[in-house]
């Protein structure tokens, strides 16, 4: 059910156009894998991936609450068929120290909520019911290093994604989707975006894009009631091509994804029965809005989270705990959104605590 946009508080909700979506998925596959060492030292992963994807018994229509007008309908039986091969290796310099590998492709289908769901006002995302599946090929290749006392580990890693599942924004009539104006517009002969609020997100399969990083890890037992742990990722993503119709930046770092994170966590047991944990997390400054004004890229700073909890086992059979997310109720933003409508902003966790216990029998 769709209403107008209000353009006063005081107006009331009046219905615009009623949706209906339906269909069914078929998904099958099929995977094999061997591995071969050909010396002791050298293990050797092959394996290959064959998926089979239908949309079938599909329909899409939107009803007009004024006129009684149907548009859309059935939409024909469409597949796809894909086959991923991935290859990995592992090498022992020794006892402590690997090497390891490897290459591979992936398939990804849309789900009925790219396809079929249409939701919200300002603006509204609107499904494509002739989306198609996203392919992508990647590689990666790393070292780890492990004896009685440190962990640490080091990965690079690279993606190349084709025909990506998608959002992008349409806030203007001209040139946009049949199936957007059928939603959107409150006219045939002067179409528009007024029913979506003036804006609206769609789904599409236009863009193309990349990801590479560093991913690095690490943990220490300082003693044998001591261990330090740490985390870091560096991770750059964007889009390398994408339709006319797409505002989204070209090789700019994509909305919601900081290019650092990182942990540093250490868990103490004085006690056999006591153990006590404490973490600081960083998440770095990343984009939230790109495209409400060409050449303008809205972004927050960085930001440190502190948790904590403390575990008791009181008995054999009961053990008590409590916990503490976000300690100094940092406020940040976990999703993007159009600066010019901060109301659709989602905020971080705030300070939460928990209690709780646990018994066994």
């Amino acid at each position: 059910w769709f209403y107008a946009t209000p353009t006063t508080p005081a107006d009331p909700q009046v219905l615009n156009a009623i949706g209906y979506g339906q269909g069914q998925q078929t998904f099958g596959g099929a995977f094999v894998q061997t591995k071969i060492s050909p010396i002791s030292a050298l293990q050797i992963t092959l394996s290959g991936r064959y998926d089979y994807w239908q949309n079938s018994d599909q329909i899409n229509t939107l009803t007009k609450a004024s006129t009684g007008l149907v548009t859309g309908g059935a939409i024909p039986t469409s597949s796809k068929t894909a086959f991923d091969p991935g290859l990995g290796i592992h090498y022992d310099v020794n006892d402590d120290w690997s090497f390891r590998g490897a290459a591979y492709k992936a398939f990804r289908a849309p789900g009925f909520n790219n396809i079929t769901r249409s939701y919200g006002v300002g603006p509204t995302t609107v499904a494509n019911p002739d989306l198609g599946p996203e392919t992508m090929t990647g590689w990666e290749v790393g070292s780890d290093y492990r004896n009685d006392d440190v962990s640490l580990g080091a990965t690079y890693f690279f993606y190349n994604i084709k025909n990506m599942i998608a959002t992008y924004k349409i806030s203007t009539a001209v040139g946009a989707p049949q199936q957007v104006l059928d939603l959107c517009s409150s006219s045939t002969t002067k179409p528009n975006l007024t029913n979506c609020g003036g804006s609206a997100n769609y789904y599409t399969n236009d863009q193309n894009g990349e990801s590479h990083g560093v991913e690095l890890n690490g943990s220490w037992n300082v003693s044998h009631t001591l261990t330090l742990g740490a985390y870091f990722t560096y991770t750059n993503t964007y889009l390398t091509s994408e339709a006319h119709a797409i505002t989204t930046p070209l090789n700019a770092q994509l909305v919601g994804v900081p290019k650092k994170m990182g942990s540093f966590d250490a868990t103490w047991k004085p006690l056999d029965k006591l153990t006590i944990y404490g973490q600081m997390f960083y998440i770095g400054p990343m984009y939230i809005d790109e495209t409400t004004t060409p050449g303008t890229y809205y972004g927050q700073g960085g930001n440190v989270v502190y948790n904590g909890s403390v575990s008791y086992a009181l008995s054999d059979s009961l053990d008590l705990s409590a916990s503490i997310v976000n300690a100094f109720d940092k406020k940040y933003s976990e999703n993007t959104f159009a600066i010019t409508q901060p109301w659709l902003r989602t905020l971080s966790m705030p300070r939460t605590y928990y209690v709780s216990a646990t018994f066994k029998y």
